[in-house]
Formats: structure tokens, C-alpha cells, sequence
């Protein structure tokens, strides 16, 4: 079964840039034929695991790394 992970680089949970993100794996699973899954995860729940806890953070890289297409989204700043 196909899995579409999504990688969200915004440093605010449930941002804009995660809706847009979510929309486009709905859009894409929808143009594949398949169903709605695969891994989420946000930069900012991670962020306090970068110094602390490499293990929250390997664990999540490792949890993208089984989806077949991963989309990854980033805000943009003027």
C-alpha cells in the first residue's frame, strides 16, 4: 500500500503551511487511487528534541523514511 508521508518545516504547530501540506497528500492520494495515509510530522514538535532527546527525532525520520512519496512543506518569509 502506498504511504504518503508529510514533512512540515513551520516552527508553529498546526499552521497554515500543515493545512496546505495535508491538502496536497488528500490531492494526491485522490489522483493515485489510494487511501489517505502515511506518517505526519512537524519540525515544531521536535524542535525541543533536537538537543535533548536525538532518539524522538531519529524515530520520526525513520517514520518518514517507510513512506513511498513524501511531501514537505515550508513556510516562506519576506
Amino acid at each position: 500500500m502506498t504511504q504518503i508521508g508529510v514533512l512540515v518545516g513551520n516552527p508553529r504547530p498546526a499552521s497554515r503551511t500543515l493545512h496546505a501540506a495535508l491538502a496536497l497528500r488528500e490531492a494526491l492520494a485522490s489522483t493515485l487511487g489510494v487511501p489517505v495515509e502515511g506518517p505526519v510530522v512537524e519540525a515544531a514538535d521536535l524542535a525541543p528534541a533536537v538537543f535533548t532527546d536525538p532518539d524522538t527525532v531519529r524515530a520520526a525520520l525513520d517514520t518518514l523514511g517507510q513512506a513511498d512519496v513524501l511531501v514537505v512543506a515550508t513556510p516562506t518569509y519576506k
